[in-house]
């Protein structure tokens, strides 16, 4: 499956993106705040383990992992530990049902 872009065409859109200016303020806010923190604890790594995600500046890059863990992490745990997940390599698709059965004609015709 491809990934499709739906973007809608805004060649004669009159109205131009927005920010609001308050957005620098709290970003600024935030910043300050985090570098108080990176000057108490005495570095960068030890104030992010003091400091809570959404209060460290800037914010962590999410990694592929941390994507996964966010959304199916505990998921794929509670399958696996009650034993109902099953690889999907491992169940039947409908496009070999299909093409069994008509194998099955085939064979039955000749």
């Amino acid at each position: 499956m491809k990934p499709e872009l739906v973007v809608p065409d805004l060649t004669n859109f009159r109205l131009k993106p927005y920010v609001s200016y308050k957005t620098d303020a709290e970003i600024e806010k935030r910043q300050k705040a985090y570098e108080a923190a990176v000057r108490k604890y005495g570095s960068p790594e030890k104030a992010d383990a003091q400091v809570k995600e959404d209060e460290r500046w800037p914010p962590p890059a999410l990694s592929a992992r941390a994507l996964f863990d966010i959304f199916y992490a505990d998921k794929v745990r509670q399958y696996f530990a009650s034993g109902t997940y099953d690889h999907p390599a491992n169940s039947p698709k409908r496009r070999d049902d299909t093409d069994s059965q008509q194998s099955l004609s085939r064979n039955s015709s000749s």
